[in-house]
């Protein structure tokens, strides 16, 4: 895949972490269109939004690849994640926006790019849950991270 990465974006249209991410602050769950978004304009409270939503920001809007690329537009967000609940390394989680997106052609594409790049990638379904992590074969899963997952019900799984 050929992503170049554009600085200074801003999210536009997009609303898609108003849906598919959890917010403490406002006992928000994951998957759930938020109450005060308006959906494809933006966050009616934007001026007071939570800390959380201040500090998220997707690899979109970091950057990372073509106005295609946006979450609004491929049904699901990218965020990387440097150190994640007990991961040797960091991990691309790639959030599901709506049921069935992915499966989708460019979630298939960048999971692919990315574990062959030596990352690790976790693909969250709509309900928030992380469900299954895909490590790159060039990287061994330690019993204790294995057990770990297991705790959480996530699965370690491999790319087909």
């Amino acid at each position: 895949m050929n992503m170049k990465l554009t600085m200074g974006r801003t999210c536009g249209q997009c609303t898609a972490c108003c849906k598919a991410l959890g917010v403490r602050e406002l006992a928000k769950p994951p998957g759930m269109w938020c109450q005060h978004c308006s959906i494809g304009e933006g966050c009616v409270i934007y001026a007071r939004k939570p800390l959380s939503c201040h500090e998220f920001q997707c690899e979109w809007l970091k950057g990372f690849g073509e106005v295609r690329d946006r979450p609004d537009k491929t049904k699901v967000i990218l965020d990387y994640v440097n150190h994640h609940e007990g991961l040797p390394e960091g991990i691309l989680q790639i959030w599901e926006l709506d049921e069935g997106s992915l499966a989708n052609e460019y979630v298939k594409k960048m999971t692919l790019a990315v574990l062959g790049s030596g990352i690790w990638v976790s693909h969250i379904p709509l309900h928030g849950h992380i469900k299954r992590i895909f490590v790159p074969r060039s990287r061994r899963v330690s019993q204790e991270i294995a057990e770990a997952l297991a705790q959480e019900e996530i699965t370690v799984a491999d790319w087909p």
